[in-house]
């Protein structure tokens, strides 16, 4: 095997213990620390700074605009080779595949003019469109990474509860119990309460769980903030803005009317390269500053419980990370992927919704897979989410221990695909790490999953009136007028 596969022991006294709910802090502890996960040495493959000046370089649209687009021997791509790595996706039985690189569009796949305006549920990709809307409210003076819960919600949850900061629920470190029912549940009668009735297992700012109710907690925070709808304030400032249309998404709520933070957003493909170039420009879109520089950079630093996430985005320059854990919490010193470049970060939207961005090379490329969502009486339903056993990875090709739920970036796709996009840069030469060596990881824990039934059946508001929650129907109401609005729009 080659040396990047080899595996770190799953969890060690190094990290944190905890025993019988109290907390016990190990020797050694980095749980206050903040790390800078861009370094060579840690994950991906070396890459140096690309002149942008050397190539074609184009102008982000406005709204209803199409991206300016460019050949690839334009853009320091080698044509032939970027097909490869197109063909190579669609083979994958993946729907969308997007290449950019300074500002110009120079690859999409072959489904692409079929699939790119229908909507995707972006899964976890919600939660970093999310984060640029509270980073868009940090700006504006209305919300600061150091406040607490407690200042917007004085009178919900307990002292514990309140403690909590915005930063430590952009890094997943609320300490909170974490169960996937509880986790996953679409139909919360209140987040807020959700999240204020959950145990805290682990001190904050100690420990990462990856955290659905985190996020809804922060978009309820946020909206408490900016004082006024979630979704209002991220129209105005922030999609309006990079060009998302208000009638070309859609963006689920709980039934008391917050906005889910942790998914829900369905977008169209075509419009996730606005929130990239974003991500790639630092905070700037067409010359307007929109989010701080300063945050851009916190948002793809790692903490020391997790130092391969940071701000709702995955580093892939990190020495270990903590996985999301959909089958099991681990620890892995294996880079996320391999064969791309150390200075990655990236969206992880469930069965392979991605926003991935290179600033090296001046790279956005957003993928996602098929999986229709239409619109049904009074919700969205989706069929055929993704090719099964988790997209890219586990086509016929597969290795045949299959692969984790979510964590498809680990296997043999991923890396084989990134190998190839990766050969077709010409301005430099991107290591090549090799082909994929090892066995996806299969195994289980059951406890992330069970949690407290009769937790879970209160948490879902049973013997509630559904009527008191007229939010969480007049917006799924709206759904089948956005489907035929896409489909005119640029």
């Amino acid at each position: 095997m080659s040396k990047w596969t080899q595996r770190a022991a799953m969890l060690t006294a190094g990290l944190l213990a905890v025993v019988g709910g109290s907390f016990v802090p190990t020797t050694g502890s980095t749980a206050g620390a903040t790390i800078k996960s861009i370094n060579p040495a840690g994950g991906g493959v070396p890459t140096t700074r690309t002149d942008p000046s050397r190539f074609k370089n184009c102008q982000e649209p406005p709204a209803d605009a199409l991206w300016q687009q460019a050949k690839a021997d334009e853009v320091g791509l080698d044509a032939a080779k970027l097909q490869a790595a197109a063909d190579y996706y669609r083979n994958q039985l993946q729907a969308t595949m997007r290449v950019y690189r300074f500002n110009c569009q120079v690859q999409t796949g072959t489904f692409d003019p079929v699939m790119e305006r229908f909507l995707s549920h972006m899964f976890s990709t919600t939660k970093p469109t999310m984060t640029l809307v509270a980073g868009v409210a940090i700006r504006k003076g209305l919300l600061r990474v150091d406040d607490t819960i407690g200042k917007f919600f004085p009178d919900r949850g307990d002292d514990a509860h309140r403690a909590i900061t915005v930063k430590q629920l952009l890094n997943h470190l609320s300490g909170n119990e974490m169960h996937w029912a509880t986790e996953l549940d679409d139909g919360l009668p209140d987040a807020v309460d959700t999240f204020m009735s959950l145990k805290i297992t682990h001190q904050p700012g100690t420990w990462f769980d990856y955290s659905q109710t985190s996020c809804n907690m922060l978009s309820a925070v946020i909206e408490k903030a900016v004082g006024e709808k979630f979704q209002a304030f991220a129209q105005r400032e922030l999609f309006d803005k990079i060009g998302i249309l208000k009638d070309n998404y859609f963006w689920s709520q709980d039934r008391a009317g917050w906005s889910y933070g942790y998914s829900g957003l369905y977008l169209r493909p075509i419009d996730m390269i606005r929130l990239g170039t974003l991500m790639l420009q630092k905070g700037v879109y067409r010359g307007q500053r929109l989010v701080d520089e300063q945050f851009i950079e916190d948002m793809q630093t790692g903490s020391g419980p997790n130092p391969g996430f940071g701000y709702n985005v995955w580093i892939n320059g990190a020495d270990h990370f903590v996985s999301a854990g959909i089958n099991r919490r681990r620890v892995s010193h294996d880079p996320i992927i391999a064969s791309a470049p150390h200075d990655m970060y990236f969206t992880w939207g469930w069965r392979g919704r991605h926003i991935f961005v290179i600033p090296s090379l001046g790279m956005v490329v957003t993928v996602t897979p098929f999986g229709g969502q239409v619109p049904c009486p009074g919700a969205v339903c989706t069929f055929m989410n993704g090719y099964p056993g988790q997209g890219p990875g586990s086509g016929p090709d597969a290795q045949p221990d299959g692969n984790q739920p979510s964590q498809a970036e680990m296997s043999k796709g991923h890396h084989e695909f990134f190998r190839l996009l990766m050969s077709a840069v010409t301005d430099q030469k991107v290591a090549d790490p090799g082909p994929w060596d090892k066995l996806d990881d299969n195994s289980f824990d059951p406890d992330q999953f069970i949690g407290n039934p009769q937790g879970q059946m209160n948490s879902a508001g049973f013997g509630k009136k559904m009527e008191n929650y007229p939010a969480y129907f007049s917006n799924y109401a709206a759904v089948p007028g956005i489907f035929a609005k896409n489909m005119s729009t640029k």
